[in-house]
């Protein structure tokens, strides 16, 4: 039994799709693979598999994290429909993620797994602001730019640390165009890619973490900031109802209202121990 994990694909080869779908072949008759285990994080990274396996005797297994596209759209029926018919075994990471399959459901469902970050007491801020602490790759669907319209309704008191990999260039220079705009680039803070210990520094000064993401297949970063004490306030889409219980352990909102969260945040005891 030969086994072969196709998880990653270097950001430098994600558009072209000939050399992925080289690479994928090139491994799959070097080793003689009879399963094949694949993020199907994108079309991308499925379509040419999917190809492969009609002429290579391999059984897939599908990791499914969330759906490609637009709701409702060609592009997520066509995703939704390979996997489902294409796989012979799926795994999901969450209730959230299997229910989109529907009526299909999932072989298994597992969760990912806690990175455990220390409390530091060590992590102690020179700043008097208030920390808002991201966490994620810069990417259009976790809708960063709603935390620097956010930035432009609160006060002077608060500042924003964006912590991730720049992935997506063309969004990054929207975002830097919007920070201008608004007028608040002394209080808005990319960190860039960083270490687990940096990641660690970073949580700990944070007061404060807000994750907006309109896309997720789970969200773990809301449960490594609540692992450590730290309010968190969190888009209400699907995966983060099944680790958030508003005003429980955390804060749900809604993304288009965005004075409404405002309003959370400001009433939050916190702010209240950094006036005078």
């Amino acid at each position: 039994l030969r086994i072969t994990n196709i998880f990653k694909i270097t950001s430098s080869r994600k558009n072209d799709y000939i050399g992925i779908f080289n690479f994928f072949k090139k491994n799959i008759v070097k080793d003689k693979v009879n399963i094949v285990v694949i993020d199907a994080a994108s079309i991308i990274y499925l379509l040419p598999i999917i190809i492969l396996k009609k002429y290579y005797n391999f059984k897939l297994i599908t990791l499914h994290m969330h759906l490609q596209g637009k709701e409702n759209s060609l592009k997520q029926d066509l995703f939704k429909w390979a996997i489902i018919n294409l796989s012979n075994k799926i795994i999901t990471i969450s209730e959230y993620s299997n229910r989109e399959l529907f009526p299909k459901k999932a072989d298994l469902i597992i969760y990912p797994p806690l990175r455990i970050i220390e409390k530091k007491p060590i992590a102690v801020s020179n700043s008097k602001k208030i920390s808002i602490l991201f966490v994620g790759s810069i990417i259009r669907r976790k809708n960063i730019q709603f935390l620097i319209e956010l930035m432009d309704v609160l006060d002077d008191r608060f500042e924003l640390v964006i912590c991730g990999n720049i992935s997506d260039d063309v969004y990054y220079n929207e975002l830097t165009f919007l920070i201008n705009k608004y007028n608040v680039e002394g209080r808005v803070i990319f960190t860039g890619k960083v270490s687990d210990e940096e990641l660690a520094m970073q949580y700990n000064l944070a007061d404060i973490f807000i994750f907006p993401s309109i896309l997720e297949g789970f969200g773990m970063v809301n449960i490594e900031a609540m692992y450590l004490g730290i309010p968190v306030f969190a888009s209400d889409v699907g995966p983060h109802r099944e680790i958030i219980d508003d005003n429980i352990d955390g804060f749900l909102f809604d993304v288009n209202n965005i004075i409404l969260l405002k309003n959370r945040i400001i009433s939050w005891k916190l702010v209240k121990s950094h006036e005078g």
